[in-house]
């Protein structure tokens, strides 16, 4: 039976560290998956892990019961059906839990670097909405009592005006529908819809670059901490990258693996490493500290896409700011202007 509820980042990393604590102590997993049910943050969870529960009694395999809920992505399951088979199952859980946390975070400063813009558009929607339908009418009131007609560019200006509002107001509703459609299925697995969408936009961006480069590095941390087979672990990283030049590094990369190379040499090939961290990944890999190289590795690239997230919201604070001075003083200028000709008019009378 497939859950509705589809769990985000945030509540993955927190199933993986509490799962992980339970299997870590001991508690078959069916007992855990009670525990987790009792604690659960709403009753969609608790349905979820209900379910999950009576698949196991059923007679269905831990990753078999957790891919028939369909609350769990595909990386997951197959992680955990790893850990079960090479029972290390703990470490798994322990490893994902570090994994959905960065993605929780990356998550977390997308959706921030969107809602911020968002709050501007509407704060400038608003500021020229009210000079665009309440000051120019006072202005056109006391053109007329003044016996002044608005010249032609000043009137075509005006119209302009009127339709940019109109298309501001439009675009803010608009987006506040989809806010709200997000916020109502939030408690249905909508919390990634927002931010899946985004990722589709900026598919080719550098944020997205670097954080797919971050991914990558982080499931190899993942399956040489765990000893898990490379041949898979590619396949797994498709399924998870989604900038298109990267894609294509990753699949020659598995080509050169199949062919005998090392995994170092097949990395280094990518050419994604600056010349330091390239001679690092080798040290890494002939000291045995091969995990925690691509760990820091990993955490350099989400770093550097998070930084460019921050960077894009402080180039469009600015630039929503001057633009929405630019129009108000442009109405305001255009307003100004016959009625300085109209005082020079009356002085020089």
């Amino acid at each position: 039976m497939q859950s509705q509820c589809r769990l985000s980042s945030e509540r993955l990393a927190v199933f993986c560290l509490e799962m992980g604590m339970l299997v870590r102590s001991g508690v078959d997993l069916s007992a855990a998956l009670n525990a987790l049910g009792a604690d659960a943050a709403s009753s969609l969870e608790r349905d979820l892990y209900q379910s999950i529960h009576q698949q196991m009694e059923a007679g269905a395999s831990f990753s078999e019961a957790l891919a028939a809920a369909g609350a769990f992505p595909d990386t997951l399951v197959w992680m955990i059906q790893l850990g079960v088979e090479s029972g290390d199952l703990s470490l798994i859980l322990d490893s994902m839990y570090d994994y959905y946390t960065r993605e929780a975070e990356l998550e977390k400063e997308i959706k921030n670097a969107c809602v911020y813009p968002l709050i501007m558009l509407a704060i400038m929607t608003a500021v020229l909405f009210l000079v665009v339908y309440k000051v120019l009418p006072v202005f056109n009131g006391v053109f007329l009592q003044m016996g002044i007609s608005s010249p032609a560019w000043l009137v075509l200006l005006m119209e302009i005006f009127h339709v940019v509002v109109s298309l501001l107001i439009i675009l803010c509703v608009l987006l506040g529908a989809g806010l709200l459609i997000v916020g109502f299925e939030s408690k249905m697995g909508g919390r990634q819809l927002l931010t899946s969408w985004i990722k589709r936009v900026f598919i080719r961006s550098k944020i997205n670059k670097w954080s797919d480069i971050g991914r990558f590095y982080s499931i190899m941390e993942l399956c040489v901490r765990c000893g898990l087979p490379m041949e898979k672990a590619f396949t797994f990283m498709l399924q998870l990258i989604t900038h298109p030049q990267l894609q294509e590094k990753v699949k020659q990369c598995q080509i050169e693996y199949s062919q005998g190379k090392s995994i170092s040499d097949c990395v280094d090939e990518m050419q994604l490493l600056t010349h330091a961290e390239s001679c690092l990944l080798h040290l890494g890999e002939q000291s045995g500290e091969a995990a925690m190289v691509y760990r820091r590795i990993s955490d350099t690239y989400m770093k550097k896409a998070e930084e460019k997230i921050n960077e894009t919201v402080n180039l469009l604070e600015p630039l929503l700011v001057g633009l929405m001075c630019f129009m108000a003083g442009s109405i305001l200028i255009a307003l100004m202007l016959p009625l300085m000709n109209a005082m020079l008019v009356i002085g020089g009378a």
